[in-house]
């Protein structure tokens, strides 16, 4: 017959709690911030210009939600996700690496434009240093 082991683990709740209050932290939010202004600081970069509408409209903000610190790069431009997509037969030609994951149509039957991606990137390249902020702020509140 099979023995039984019983493992009690005491303190576990509190555990939970600190890791919550380390989560909401001033040095956290900091760090968070200090990544969303990083991608925000390349996307506008990295923002195709016309008439400069885009570029300009790009904007960040971090908030508290729930137990989370939420950094948030966008635009409120209702065509730019074309320019980051990119439209029709260029579009879907694009090579995007987020538009088959995304699941995007494009129409066939128009020509379009190709897709010319900033916001994307602008994360992409700068994931590591995002990475090591993050640790870094958490490895100086534990």
């Amino acid at each position: 017959m099979g023995s039984t082991i019983t493992i009690d683990v005491v303190g576990i709740d509190q555990i939970k709690k600190d890791l919550v209050s380390i989560a909401q932290t001033k040095r956290l939010r900091q760090a968070i911030g200090t990544a969303t202004g990083i991608v925000l600081s390349d996307a506008k970069t990295l923002c195709p210009v016309d008439t400069g509408a885009l570029r300009s409209s790009i904007h960040m903000s971090v908030r508290n939600a729930d137990n989370d610190i939420v950094g948030r790069v966008y635009t409120n431009k209702e065509y730019a996700a074309y320019v980051e997509f990119g439209t029709g037969e260029k579009g879907a030609s694009s090579d995007y690496p987020k538009a088959s994951e995304l699941g995007l149509s494009y129409s066939p039957d128009r020509k379009g434009q190709v897709a010319q991606p900033y916001m994307y990137p602008a994360l992409k390249q700068n994931q590591t240093k995002i990475n090591r902020l993050i640790e870094d702020a958490l490895r100086n509140e534990i």
